[in-house]
C-alpha cells in the first residue's frame, strides 16, 4: 500500500470546494463507512455536486494505480480492485504447498505425496517406467515442497564413494541399528534394524523392543531371504562395532552358515556408510511422514514399514541407470498400483457374516491407510481404524 497526503473527507451534504483554499471542516455524519479520499488538486472538475461514491469510482477509473503526480512528488490512490486481484493471485500460489489446499494439488504433487515425498525428478522416472499411473515430464521450476524443507535439511557429504559393488544379490548385505526413539510403537518397539543389499541397494527392516534381538531377525532374514538354494544365501555381513553384532549367538550363527563377517572401525561410520546413510533415509521418510499425515510419533512403526516398501520402488543414483532396488533384485518393472499416500482417508469393507446389527448397520469401517502388508508374495492394505 502507499501512503496518502493527510486530506478531508467531503461528506454526503457538503460539497468539495474547487478552489485551491483548504476545505472546511467536514460536519458529522452517520454514514457507516467514509468515502474515497479527494484532495483539493484532483478536483478540479465540477464534481463537488458528485455523490462520494461516484467520485471515487470516476477518480479510480481516471488515474493508472500507483502513478506518480508530477509536480507534488506525491503517489495517487491505488484501485482496491487490483490489490484485491493481485493478493488472490498470491494466496493461490501459496496454497499449493499448503495443507489447507491439498484437495487441489497438480498430479505433480498428490505423486509426489503419494511415494513418500521423493524429489521431483525420481518421480518422473518411475512413472515412464511403470504402467500403474499417468508418466509425469520434468519441470526444473516446480515448487519445493515445504514439508521436506522442514525435515530433509541436512549438511553438504564429505567423503569419496566406494567403488567396490557386489556381483550378485545377498552376496554382501550392509547392516546397522538405530534408535532408541523415545516414542514406542504400539507394539512396544523402539528400535529399528536396517538390513542393505550391496548389490540392489534393497533394504529390509526390522522393529525391535531391544537390542538383543537383532540376532534372530538376521537369522530370520537369511532363512527367509537366502533360500534353500545357496546361489542366493548371504556370503558376507559388514555392520559397525556394536557389541550386539560381533558376539553372542549373531557370530555362531555367521561361523556355523560360512558367512565372512565384516566389522568398521571404531568411530569410523563411513566404513559402513550405506546402512548409515539407509538409516538417515527412513528416518527422514518417517518424520516428514508424520508431519505431513498428522499422525502420532507412536506411528513411526507403520511410517518407516511404509517408507522402505516405497524407496525399494524408486530409483536411486546408487545403481546404473538410477535403477529402482527392486528392479535390480527381481528384474521386473515397478509395482505402483497398490500405493497411497500414507495417511489418507480409508473405509475397510465388511463382510455380510462380520455384519452384527442388522441390515441398517453400517456396511464399512473408517479409518486410515498406514501401509502395506506382504505374505508370501501377496499384498494386502494396512489400515488404521477409526472407532466412532
Amino acid at each position: 500500500f502507499v501512503t496518502q497526503p493527510k486530506v478531508k473527507f467531503p461528506t454526503p451534504t457538503q460539497a468539495t470546494p474547487t478552489n485551491n483554499s483548504d476545505p472546511a471542516p467536514p460536519t458529522p455524519a452517520t454514514t457507516p463507512a467514509p468515502p474515497t479520499p479527494v484532495t483539493d488538486a484532483q478536483n478540479n472538475s465540477p464534481s463537488a455536486t458528485t455523490p462520494p461514491s461516484q467520485a471515487s469510482q470516476a477518480q479510480a477509473q481516471a488515474l493508472p494505480p500507483a502513478a506518480e503526480d508530477k509536480t507534488t512528488g506525491n503517489l495517487q490512490p491505488v484501485d482496491m480492485h487490483d490489490i484485491k486481484e493481485m493478493a488472490e493471485k498470491a494466496i493461490a500460489d501459496i496454497e499449493v504447498n499448503s495443507k489447507a489446499g491439498r484437495h487441489n494439488l497438480h498430479l505433480r504433487d498428490i505423486l509426489h505425496n503419494r511415494f513418500i515425498h521423493t524429489n521431483g525428478a525420481d518421480v518422473v522416472r518411475v512413472t515412464q517406467w511403470s504402467d500403474d499411473v499417468p508418466s509425469l515430464t520434468f519441470e526444473k521450476s516446480h515448487a519445493k515442497c515445504g514439508d521436506c524443507m522442514v525435515t530433509k535439511s541436512t549438511r553438504r557429504p564429505r567423503g569419496a564413494r566406494s567403488t567396490r559393488r557386489a556381483s550378485r544379490p545377498l552376496e554382501l548385505v550392509h547392516m546397522d541399528i538405530a534408535g532408541p526413539f523415545r516414542h514406542s510403537t504400539q507394539g512396544g518397539k523402539i528400535y529399528f534394524l536396517v538390513l542393505v543389499d550391496d548389490f540392489s541397494r534393497k533394504a529390509w527392516v526390522y522393529l525391535l523392543s531391544k537390542k538383543s534381538q537383532a540376532a534372530a531377525a538376521f537369522k530370520h532374514f537369511c532363512e527367509n531371504e537366502g533360500g534353500a538354494d545357496k546361489v542366493t544365501c548371504v556370503r558376507a555381513v559388514r555392520s559397525d562395532n556394536a557389541p550386539e553384532f560381533i558376539a553372542g549367538t549373531n557370530k555362531e550363527y555367521c561361523d556355523a552358515n560360512n558367512i565372512h563377517f565384516e566389522i568398521a572401525s571404531a568411530r569410523e561410520q563411513n566404513q559402513n556408510g550405506v546402512a548409515e546413510r539407509w538409516v538417515r533415509i527412513l528416518k527422514e521418510c518417517t518424520r516428514v511422514l508424520l508431519k505431513s499425515s498428522g499422525m502420532p510419533l507412536s506411528a513411526w512403526g507403520w511410517a518407516i514399514t511404509h517408507a522402505i516398501e516405497v524407496k525399494n520402488e524408486m530409483p536411486t543414483a546408487s545403481n546404473p541407470g538410477r535403477l529402482s532396488p527392486n528392479m535390480m533384485y527381481y528384474k521386473r518393472k515397478p509395482q505402483l498400483k497398490m500405493i497411497r499416500t500414507f495417511g489418507c482417508y480409508a473405509v475397510l469393507h465388511l463382510l455380510k457374516e462380520d455384519v452384527r446389527d442388522g441390515a441398517l448397520s453400517n456396511r464399512g469401517i473408517e479409518g486410515v491407510f498406514v501401509g502395506i502388508a506382504s505374505n508370501e508374495g501377496r499384498k494386502a492394505y494396512c489400515l488404521s481404524l477409526i472407532h466412532i
